[in-house]
């Protein structure tokens, strides 16, 4: 049986890729990328002090 594997992101990973323009990363990954909503809230409220971080929540 085949099954998918899920990825579970957190906030400091994102924004990191974020700020290095490297997110596309995550979609090279096998399986599903989860970013948790408490994750994309805490991403958001940090997207002042890394500007690029904001386009994780598109």
């Amino acid at each position: 049986m085949d099954q998918e594997r899920l990825i579970i992101c957190n906030t400091s990973p994102l924004i990191n890729l974020a700020e290095i323009d490297l997110l596309d990363i995550l979609e090279a990954l096998p399986g599903r990328v989860c970013i948790p909503s408490g994750v994309r809230d805490e991403v958001m409220a940090k997207s002042g002090l890394f500007s690029k971080a904001a386009s994780v929540a598109d």
